[in-house]
């Protein structure tokens, strides 16, 4: 499935790119060494996202899945501290605190280590960390890392059929069409996400990125009825309040730095339509004497 999502999402950006692309800005930019070296570790990493998060739903690991993009933000954070050097609020470290004591409670309620939440919020941590420091548009960037993962892809594939346990032209048409829209599925809202980001500000951009795991987290206990016990839940809760935390505290920072942006440009514009007083003290009969002379 994976393999298939991949294939026919770079199928289906292909055109796309060919459409929009300047061949010479993107050979100046794209085609130097640590360019697509920053697109092969972001390729990687989505494509590992990708195969783990689909890999846990067909294990009945839906609720896992969620909380590893719940617990992404945290992480992030923490990457902006080690890499960036970057000092944190109090409030965020805070919502850090929370994060760490509830994923240990869910370990503890599992019984185990929930190395598929942290191995996804990592490399989705990675990703996002790298392809901020990206320098192509979208529909280019995600067009080369599909690149990179449809070589693999398609020779997974290849052996697949040549074993005879190829899936696609040996089941119904049905199924057929719904693996090519996989990529449909996977692209759309990449470049849909990439369009509207620039309109939107980021905190809303924060709260709208919860959606998704926020649905899947429903889906894994009221559809698919996956175990969760109390503990579980306690777990769960203490992560969303440390989230809740540091969505609350990053809206209230930038609205405070916004109104002080509006204030400060307020000030200067009145300072700006103040009018300048002209001068009739001794300035004024110095010169007129001098003019006399």
């Amino acid at each position: 499935m994976a393999c298939h999502r991949v294939v026919w999402s770079f199928a289906l950006l292909v055109p796309l790119f060919l459409w929009q692309v300047e061949w010479k800005t993107f050979r100046d930019v794209a085609l130097k060494p640590k360019v697509l070296a920053t697109y092969f570790v972001s390729g990687v990493a989505i494509g590992g996202m990708w195969y783990l998060f689909l890999w846990g739903v067909s294990k009945d690991y839906i609720v896992e899945t969620s909380l590893g993009f719940f617990i992404n933000p945290t992480l992030s954070v923490l990457l902006a501290v080690v890499v960036l050097k970057e000092r944190l609020r109090v409030w965020q470290w805070i919502s850090i605190a929370m994060a760490i004591a509830g994923l240990l409670v869910v370990a503890i309620a599992y019984g185990k280590f929930p190395w598929l939440a942290i191995s996804l919020a990592v490399l989705l941590t990675i990703y996002a960390f790298v392809k901020s420091t990206a320098p192509l548009n979208a529909i280019e960037s995600v067009t080369i890392e599909m690149g990179y993962l449809a070589i693999p892809a398609v020779c997974i594939l290849v052996v697949c059929e040549v074993q005879g346990s190829g899936a696609f032209g040996h089941i119904s048409a049905t199924q057929n069409a719904l693996l090519v829209l996989c990529g449909v599925a996977t692209v759309v809202p990449l470049l849909l996400f990439a369009h509207a980001a620039p309109m939107l500000s980021f905190s809303v951009l924060g709260v709208l990125q919860y959606i998704g795991p926020i649905m899947n987290f429903i889906f894994g206990v009221a559809l698919y009825h996956e175990s969760f016990e109390t503990t579980k839940l306690i777990g769960f809760i203490i992560v969303w309040s440390g989230l809740l935390v540091y969505v609350v505290e990053g809206f209230i920072v930038q609205r405070a730095a916004l109104s002080s942006t509006e204030n400060t440009e307020e000030e200067n514009s009145k300072m700006e339509d103040v009018p300048t007083t002209p001068t009739f003290g001794f300035e004024g009969v110095k010169d007129d004497a001098s003019n006399a002379v």
